[in-house]
């Protein structure tokens, strides 16, 4: 995996949730990859989903949270469901070239420039509500 706070990839550790947040945290049982040399830490995919590929640090963390904010608006809102959200993100983001999952963002650019586009997104789905004064 790639560790965004070393510049670098590493083998990362495989850690609990009551590891990184104590044992009161209410995913405690949750896994989590870890780098061993900074201990910076990010979430492991789900069982059936590809491992991620970025151990991001607490910026990146940040605007992960600020980017899903905005795309999961959109499918709970069901102005699309959530794969014509990724498959219209993906097209953005890399023209279809790749698939797009935010986790796999690696640089805080990147997140600017998936917020930016998410953003668009909404206000493209958005468009065609009315206001009612």
């Amino acid at each position: 995996m790639f560790c965004v706070n070393c510049q670098t990839d590493v083998e990362p550790e495989t850690v609990t949730g009551a590891d990184i947040y104590g044992p009161r945290f209410a995913f405690k049982d949750a896994l989590y990859a870890r780098c061993p040399r900074c201990g910076n830490y990010g979430e492991f995919a789900a069982k059936d989903e590809p491992p991620y590929k970025v151990i991001p640090d607490f910026r990146l963390r940040r605007g992960y949270n600020y980017i899903d904010g905005v795309l999961d608006l959109l499918w709970r809102q069901k102005k699309m469901t959530k794969a014509e959200v990724l498959y219209r993100m993906a097209g953005l983001m890399y023209g279809h070239e790749r698939a797009y999952r935010t986790r796999d963002i690696e640089s805080y650019d990147e997140a600017c420039r998936a917020y930016r586009l998410a953003k668009e997104l909404k206000k493209e789905a958005f468009s065609h509500v009315q206001t009612v004064a």
